[in-house]
């Protein structure tokens, strides 16, 4: 058994035997953990390392899988190896008529970009997410940022900014 493998196998039993204690099934254990996983960002199957005196942030992608950025990540410096596709999803609220108006460095190619409605609202145009997706082409410092009045123009949530360090693929 892989490292990785053990590690789940004792998470799995440690929410088990914790869910057991509190009388709670695991499905709603489960329902507390995927927000609390969802929140904290940067999600997607990827190995992440970090060094503490360096601001950056270096994620290596697994099996080819997309790393997700959400709001949590806002300001945060990323490595990030060439041609990793990743996608960075914002929440939006086309009601207000304020979209986010973003700006990336040419170094970031954009494969789609598409806003998701939420369905626990009552109408589609209500806190959705848009999502964009890109892949990292060219190395070097790379930024995307992002701007809406939805929250009003001095709140610091209206304004999003991630850094991409795209390394330079070896062959």
């Amino acid at each position: 058994m892989t490292e990785p493998e053990k590690i789940i196998k004792y998470i799995q039993s440690v929410v088990y035997t914790t869910a057991m204690e509190l009388s709670a099934s695991p499905l709603y254990l489960l329902t507390l953990l995927v927000p609390c996983i969802l929140i904290t960002g940067c999600t997607g199957n990827f190995i992440l390392s970090h060094n503490p005196s360096s601001p950056i942030i270096t994620i290596t992608p697994v099996n080819n899988s997309p790393v997700v950025f959400n709001e949590s990540d806002n300001g945060k410096i990323y490595a990030i190896p060439q041609d990793t596709e990743f996608w960075i999803n914002l929440t939006e609220t086309l009601a207000t008529n304020e979209p986010w108006q973003v700006t990336f460095s040419p170094g970031l190619e954009l494969m789609d970009s598409q806003y998701f409605a939420n369905p626990s609202m009552p109408r589609f145009d209500i806190d959705g997410t848009h999502r964009w997706i890109f892949k990292a082409k060219e190395p070097g410092m790379q930024i995307f940022r992002g701007e809406t009045g939805w929250y009003g123009k001095d709140d610091p949530r209206s304004q999003y900014n991630i850094s991409f360090n795209v390394i330079e693929k070896s062959d």
